[in-house]
């Protein structure tokens, strides 16, 4: 089967965009660890160039992926503006087209119909003639970067969701491939609810989505006190009358066998503010 490099972009001391406390990188890997449970479901083989926040260069990142022999990378982003007025989702491809841009037209038009301005696809050459961007220049494969929206403008951060953005993706690359897109079952996506009130320990597996529900109303945040086994994102769901905001959970490693997850302000309405994590 056709071998998939996924490139979670940032990682490590490369935030990537950051605006009004939302840091890129913690964007990123949640929907490059979901893209590849949609794909292996589709029957791809898949390769990551990061599971936890580490900084990998992007020269290493396309020469990791060479290394293998991936058919295909892709690289997930979100994208920023200088004067955050910008919105939408856009692909970008090699100047040479080819694999590229028709693998870009596949993953632009999924991830537009998400509900983004559609951006289109993008492509730019340095002052050399040759691509611009690293990863697609220096990957041997045919190499896509997809901008998922802007993370500093709200209606696009209100569309975002790392696991509809996976879908979108992995059917544009089915798409492209000839490859029958194959949607989770219902059981499977169905996420586990998590309170932050929780007592006791949670056991839950690497790879799946859990949601965790605060109750703060004091604009309180869920931080992981261990990121080496788990990624808590914002869903960005509106706040309800009671201050309830819910969050992703998202496990992606296996390090320590506990972890706390807590909100960093002072508690919600229940008194409380910890529940323990542990890595299945």
């Amino acid at each position: 089967m056709l071998k998939i490099w996924i490139d979670a972009g940032h990682g490590g001391v490369q935030p990537g965009i950051c605006y009004g406390g939302r840091i890129e990188k913690a964007y990123t890997l949640p929907t490059a660890i979901a893209l590849q449970n949609e794909l292996e479901r589709c029957g791809f083989t898949v390769k990551q160039t990061r599971t936890t926040d580490v900084d990998v260069t992007v020269g290493q990142r396309a020469r990791n992926a060479n290394a293998w022999g991936a058919d295909y990378f892709v690289s997930i982003h979100l994208n920023g503006s200088v004067g955050h007025n910008a919105m939408g989702a856009e692909t970008w491809h090699s100047i040479t087209g080819g694999q590229s841009k028709a693998l870009a037209q596949a993953i632009q038009k999924e991830v537009a119909a998400l509900g983004y301005k559609d951006r289109a696809l993008k492509s730019e050459a340095n002052e050399k003639g040759k691509d611009s961007l690293c990863v697609i220049r220096e990957t041997n494969a045919p190499a896509v970067l997809v901008e998922v929206g802007f993370l500093d403008w709200d209606a696009d951060m209100r569309i975002f969701d790392a696991a509809k953005a996976a879908q979108a993706i992995a059917r544009g690359i089915c798409n492209h491939t000839g490859v029958a897109y194959k949607p989770a079952t219902a059981a499977a996506t169905a996420p586990a609810t998590i309170r932050a009130d929780t007592s006791g320990t949670i056991t839950v597996k690497k790879g799946e989505y859990y949601q965790m529900r605060t109750y703060s109303p004091t604009g309180a945040r869920v931080v992981s006190g261990n990121p080496d086994s788990v990624v808590v994102v914002s869903r960005n769901v509106t706040r309800g009358a009671d201050g309830a905001e819910d969050w992703y959970l998202v496990p992606i490693g296996d390090r320590g066998s506990q972890t706390g997850i807590y909100l960093s302000a002072a508690g919600d309405k229940n008194g409380k503010q910890c529940c323990i994590v542990k890595i299945g």
